[in-house]
């Protein structure tokens, strides 16, 4: 069984790098730590995979699949395996496009208490992924999560637990086991076949409040901010 995470943020991330404190190379040293096989850094509408982060992932025994966390008509949704050059599909129509050349899809935290989340647009336009995300940020008693699993099963799609991580210390708690050679064809087979098993367990109190802190605190934070806004003027 490999050992996957599929939704990782780090300090290359176009929109929210100045927050965050580790880069690819400290990510990969930290995965392989804890036993890691399979990743994708997954950078708000930016691919990134150059060439010297993938073989210092392939030195470290881990397969390090392209993708991006796209932002389609103000939701998120994780791409995996598009080219290196590919721009952030902005609509649903452009998601299509992509999946039709091939890449997996991932619908990310869909029912996350934020705006940014699908909500009801992925029933909507549930054809377009092939998976679902099993979301980090939920505890025993407010668990989001239980939607988004009704709705796979309602439709028959697989659940795949990822990190989301934005800090370092999140890498392992949220992930998927999957029965597969290490390539992406076969890791996406076998995930459409249903052949994982999520790892995952509850926020305790103490985490949910940290995390919920942490993420109001760098809504207001400067750096954050001016970033964001010179970006979308870009």
């Amino acid at each position: 069984m490999l050992k996957c995470d599929f939704h990782i943020h780090t300090s290359e991330d176009p929109l929210d790098w100045p927050i965050l404190k580790y880069d690819a190379y400290q990510l990969i040293d930290n995965a392989k730590e804890k036993g890691f096989d399979v990743l994708a850094i997954t950078l708000h509408e930016k691919v990134f995979c150059p060439k010297q982060i993938i073989e210092y992932a392939k030195k470290k025994g881990i397969l390090l699949i392209p993708g991006m966390e796209a932002t389609v008509e103000g939701k998120h949704a994780v791409v995996l395996n598009p080219s290196l050059n590919t721009k952030n599909p902005s609509t649903f129509a452009e998601l299509k496009k992509l999946k039709q050349k091939g890449a997996f899809t991932i619908a990310a935290h869909p029912y996350f208490m934020t705006n940014k989340c699908l909500q009801d647009d992925l029933e909507k336009h549930i054809d377009l992924f092939d998976a679902i995300e099993y979301s980090y940020f939920y505890t025993r008693y407010v668990n989001r999560n239980k939607k988004a699993v009704e709705i796979a099963e309602k439709y028959d799609k697989p659940v795949i637990a990822n990190s989301d991580a934005h800090q370092i210390v999140q890498i392992g708690n949220n992930y998927t086991l999957i029965d597969a050679k290490k390539n992406a064809k076969d890791i996406f087979d076998a995930i459409r076949k249903g052949k994982t098993k999520i790892i995952t367990r509850p926020l305790s109190i103490y985490e949910f409040g940290k995390v919920v802190f942490w993420f109001f605190f760098n809504k207001i934070n400067p750096g954050l901010v001016i970033n964001k806004i010179r970006y979308r003027m870009n």
